[in-house]
């Protein structure tokens, strides 16, 4: 009996090592998919590295996120649809919180995905306040943005939908 309990134990221990071997390799890999996976060819070391849309526009959007982050993941293929559909009417900036940094303290930004949208002076005439229209107006959300939402957000602010 002593023999049978001996073997038991070892092949415990056996199971539990594997079990935080293999909890190890797939922290590892976890780690390193955002990079696998986000892997879009843009070198996201430049501040943005990627601009869409149109550029004369009044709404600006500055979009923050890095490889790592669950919700970018989810947000990328909603601007994507919405750059495809209302691009026109805005213009999107993408911005590395690893590496833009500077661009990230100016709004405050401390995670992601995170946006700010920046308001020219002719949209923000359409918004009823007693305020001065002479610069513009820039609004920061953190956090991740449904697609419905965030299409919302961007037809009020430009308008144009």
């Amino acid at each position: 009996m002593k023999k049978q309990k001996v073997i038991a134990v070892n092949q415990d221990k056996k199971f539990v090592l594997g079990a935080i071997i293999l909890i190890i390799v797939l922290a590892i890999i976890t780690i390193n998919a955002g990079a696998i996976l986000n892997n879009d060819g843009y070198d996201k070391k430049q501040c943005p590295f990627v601009v869409l849309g149109n550029k004369e526009t009044d709404l600006k959007i500055k979009y923050f996120e890095t490889p790592y982050c669950f919700y970018c993941w989810l947000e990328k293929p909603i601007l994507e649809r919405l750059v495809q559909n209302k691009g026109s009417i805005f213009h999107l900036e993408k911005y590395d919180l690893r590496y833009c940094k500077e661009e990230a303290n100016k709004y405050n930004i401390r995670g992601v995905p995170s946006f700010v949208f920046g308001i020219n002076n002719n949209i923000t005439n359409n918004i009823q306040d007693n305020t001065d229209n002479s610069q513009p107006k820039e609004y920061t959300t953190y956090g991740f943005i449904p697609e419905d939402k965030l299409n919302s957000i961007v037809c009020e602010l430009t308008a144009a939908c």
